[in-house]
């Protein structure tokens, strides 16, 4: 993957590159393939929470590990590979365990303050790329552009698919979904998601009016129904 922005005839061109993620997370018909506990921890604040999480799915060997900050964009907090934990810098996480099959990971958030009540979520990941396609594999246009990215998926019983742009500081931006034939995409993002998220349909990501910010790396995942973990902490108890 790679970002960059070249001069052609003193006219600016965006350079969309593309990657293509696979992610599965618990819920629904799939909800005993991943599994994430406790349902919610309530800590105070100084203390540590530990939320474990464990699959059942063969091939899959990467824990992904995610917190929705409050402005609904999604914060990466690192990833599992196997047996090695690979928290992102200058987080107060640590990542242990194994994201084998049949194994637990463990996220543990050291030195709780407000701003880490919040809600979290893991997902399993693997590199078996004929489940998920998304194409092209990089765009260049001009500003003031329209771009367009196709995603689609074979997976039986998964009608989502998540579109997000990964942000200089690499966080990631959720743009938005699409449920079965219905888009949503999020408020005050200038992208449109139309399509169908079923098994063997193409969904499209529609980026309007490019600009600069828009060079960015995007990715599509293919979920189910899933649920989150939320910690909470309680403000009184802040001195």
């Amino acid at each position: 993957m790679f970002l960059k922005s070249v001069m052609e005839d003193d006219k600016m061109i965006i350079v969309l590159c593309i990657t293509f993620n696979i992610i599965l997370v618990s819920g629904s018909s799939l909800s005993d393939k991943v599994q994430q506990t406790p349902a919610d921890i309530y800590k105070n604040p100084g203390e540590k929470a530990k939320i474990n999480c464990l699959h059942k799915i063969d091939n899959y060997y990467t824990f992904l590990w995610y917190k929705q900050l409050k402005n609904r964009q999604l914060q990466f907090l690192g990833y599992m590979y196997k047996d090695n934990g690979n928290p992102e810098k200058g987080l107060n996480v640590s990542m242990d365990g194994s994201a084998d099959k049949g194994q637990t990971s463990t996220l543990t958030i050291e030195g709780l303050s407000l701003n880490d009540s919040a809600v979290y979520f893991c997902a399993a990941s693997s590199s078996l790329s004929d489940q998920v396609h998304q194409i092209p594999a990089d765009i260049q246009k001009k500003p003031g552009g329209t771009a367009k990215i196709y995603c689609s998926h074979s997976i039986d019983s998964y009608d989502r698919i998540l579109w997000y742009k990964q942000l200089k500081n690499k966080q990631l931006q959720f743009l938005g979904y699409m449920l079965g034939k219905d888009g949503y995409p999020e408020k005050g993002v200038d992208v449109k998601i139309e399509g169908d998220a079923n098994k063997g349909q193409n969904c499209t990501l529609t980026i309007e009016g490019l600009s600069l910010s828009s060079s960015a790396v995007y990715f599509c995942g293919s979920i189910s129904l899933h649920h989150m973990l939320v910690l909470m902490l309680e403000e009184e108890d802040i001195i």
